[in-house]
C-alpha cells in the first residue's frame, strides 16, 4: 500500500433486507445485471473466532467501472445483521484488490484499523475486514482473489 499508493477499488459492498428486491430496483437505474455470488469461504474468524455457519445472500452488478456487491445477510451473522439493524440498508464496506492481503492488513492495522473478520476462498486467496471507524473511516475490505 505504502503510504501514498492508490489502492484498487474492487466493488462497493451494500447491505439490504432482500437480495432481490434491491437487484431489480438497482436494475431499473441501469445497473446489473446482477448475479449471485457463490464463493466457499474456509477459515472463516469474526472478532478472533472460527465461524462455519454463515450464508449470506450476495448478489452483483456491474454500472461501467464500478461493482455493486449486494448482501442480504444471514441472520447468524453478527457483524453484518449487526450493522443492518443500527445502521439500516445501504453502503456496509469498501473493497480494494491487494497483491499481499498479509502487508497490507498489517499496514491498516498500524494506522489504527481493526481486523473483524477474515477468511479464505476454496478457489485461493482470501479476504480481511477491517474496522476504520476509530480513524474516521468505514469498514473497509481487502481481498486477494
Amino acid at each position: 500500500m505504502g503510504e501514498n499508493l492508490p489502492l484498487k477499488l474492487d466493488h462497493i459492498g451494500m447491505l439490504v433486507r432482500d437480495v432481490d428486491k434491491a437487484s431489480e430496483f438497482y436494475s431499473l437505474l441501469g445497473m446489473g445485471p446482477f448475479e449471485p455470488l457463490h464463493a466457499k469461504l474456509l477459515n472463516r474468524y469474526i472478532y478472533g473466532k472460527p465461524v462455519n455457519y454463515i450464508q449470506n445472500k450476495v448478489k452483483i452488478g456491474r454500472m461501467g467501472q464500478i461493482e455493486l456487491e449486494l448482501i442480504q445477510p444471514d441472520e447468524r451473522d453478527s457483524i453484518k445483521m449487526e450493522f443492518l439493524n443500527s445502521k439500516g440498508e445501504g453502503i456496509n464496506h469498501v473493497c480494494f484488490a491487494v497483491e499481499d492481503l498479509k502487508r497490507e492488513t498489517a499496514a491498516l492495522v498500524g494506522k489504527g484499523c481493526k481486523v473483524i473478520s477474515q477468511g479464505d476462498f476454496s478457489s485461493g486467496g482470501g479476504f480481511v475486514m477491517l474496522d476504520a471507524s476509530q480513524i474516521g473511516g468505514i469498514l473497509i475490505e481487502l481481498i486477494k482473489w
